[in-house]
């Protein structure tokens, strides 16, 4: 695997405004139900503090309504190859009349009919524009900031590009000074059983996976984003510093297998380790096996089954050492499943 950062910066650069501008909105829509999920956007209340605030101008160019996706995040994925491209070639872009005008006057009216753009850009039909931008749902601020990016593109562009070289330098700094998370999730992600868990989620090669390039997000804690070239030879994965226990949620609780579950937990041996990680939150095996008096060799083996069933994942690790937790979210999964099952038994 190649560690690659420059998305990761670019994705939160512009992810940061999203948020600004939705934070409610994207708040309410978080449809995911894993541990400690109510932390949504990781450190972004520490980037708001370093960021001036974001003229309300610059609304229309963030604005998400869960039917379309925010302006600069389609012109982000409509131009850039994440691949290669990085932030400096996001602005330039941006510069780039014939690139950025037309999904501009598109996005922003929600893909008007063509005969009806056409007068709108060439034309500057104002009329046209005010008629288009009433037939949006828009609170009347919303419809006003619309009319005004429209009529006056070049000068909200300059404001547009400002503003997000100040939060594009915040966010290096920030993820410069987090590297140690960074560097740590890099190590978990070249794990086998992450690995294998990205296979069986996304249908990629394994082989394709350890050359796969990767970039994290630190403010969307739980994003996974998955690329590959049209020829399959390339792949690169944007995910968020908690993605793993996100992807765990989704592939655990569709393949529930509650006799396999239930035989887990049949030894007395793997339910102490469920119970002293309880109590002590994540631990190394030969932290374990001194907890339990028991041999190294012997902790390995019913954690490899532990581990394989998703009841225990892989914290973290810092050098040779690697931590063990509880996955608390799947077991919460398992926790209802469990109990439908035993309901059989004693309904009428």
């Amino acid at each position: 695997m190649i560690y690659n950062n420059n998305i990761g910066e670019l994705y939160d650069t512009l992810y940061f405004g999203v948020i600004y501008f939705n934070k409610e909105f994207l708040q309410k829509k978080a449809t995911f139900k894993t541990e400690g999920h109510e932390i949504l956007f990781e450190f972004y209340d520490e980037i708001k503090d370093e960021v001036e605030a974001i003229s309300p101008y610059l609304t229309p160019f963030y604005y998400c309504d869960g039917e379309y996706i925010p302006f600069i995040v389609e012109f982000f994925t409509m131009h850039l190859d994440i691949f290669t491209h990085n932030f400096n070639d996001y602005i330039r872009l941006i510069e780039d009349d014939s690139k950025f005008k037309p999904l501009l006057y598109k996005q922003l009216l929600h893909y008007p009919k063509e005969e009806d753009l056409e007068k709108i850009i060439k034309n500057k039909d104002v009329k046209l524009m005010l008629d288009s931008i009433g037939t949006l749902n828009y609170s009347v601020d919303l419809q006003y900031q619309t009319m005004f990016v429209l009529t006056n593109v070049d000068y909200t562009r300059e404001l547009l590009k400002n503003s997000l070289l100040k939060i594009y330098k915040v966010i290096q700094k920030l993820h410069l000074k987090q590297s140690k998370i960074l560097k740590s999730e890099f190590k978990l992600s070249k794990q086998k059983e992450a690995i294998q868990l990205y296979h069986e989620m996304w249908k990629i090669e394994i082989a394709q996976i350890h050359e796969a390039q990767i970039s994290y997000s630190l403010l969307n804690r739980y994003i996974y984003y998955v690329d590959q070239k049209l020829d399959k030879s390339d792949v690169l994965m944007l995910l968020g510093i908690k993605h793993r226990a996100n992807l765990d949620y989704k592939a655990t609780c569709n393949k529930k297998d509650i006799k396999s579950i239930l035989n887990v937990f049949s030894d007395p041996l793997r339910v102490d380790i469920m119970e002293t990680l309880l109590k002590h939150e994540e631990l190394t095996l030969s932290q374990l096996a001194r907890q339990l008096f028991a041999s190294t060799t012997t902790i390995q083996r019913h954690l490899h089954i532990l581990i394989t069933s998703r009841i225990i994942i892989i914290s973290k690790q810092e050098n040779i050492q690697i931590y063990y937790s509880l996955n608390k979210s799947y077991i919460k999964c398992i926790h209802k499943a469990i109990d439908d099952y035993l309901d059989r038994f004693t309904s009428k």
